[in-house]
């Protein structure tokens, strides 16, 4: 088994408490923008890449919130998650093939949403350290 995981780099974008997420109807889940990061790229770069790309929008790293490795459909990953502010453009779906909407979730009700594991994991965190 090969034991170099895949790596993966997002963003948590929050605004009033409200975090951004888009809806990928394959999972029935919501998830952070967010996905695979190229050989020729930081963590960093594909954070920001992948928001552009989901999104439409320019945004700008904080900081760093987290790493985790995990198992999913037989894969191994390490994602990082970043705290992220949107510099220009308005949030929109750009995938549609993927995502069908967004929401800006308030991160005190998650419990009311199918969250993808990191996602619920992070408003626990969020709750718990605020």
């Amino acid at each position: 088994m090969n034991t170099t995981p895949i790596e993966l780099s997002g963003c948590a974008i929050i605004e009033d408490d409200k975090v951004l997420l888009l809806h990928k109807p394959k999972d029935s889940h919501y998830e952070f923008p967010g996905g695979k990061v190229r050989e020729e790229e930081t963590i960093e770069e594909a954070a920001i890449r992948e928001v552009k790309e989901e999104l439409g929008v320019d945004v700008k790293l904080v900081e760093k919130f987290s790493v985790i490795e995990f198992s999913y459909n037989g894969k191994y990953l390490r994602g990082s998650l970043f705290f992220a502010k949107i510099t220009s453009g308005e949030p929109h779906i750009t995938e549609p093939t993927v995502f069908d909407h967004l929401i800006w979730m308030p991160i005190m009700e998650y419990e009311k949403y199918m969250l993808a594991p990191n996602v619920k994991e992070f408003c626990i965190k969020y709750i718990t350290t605020k």
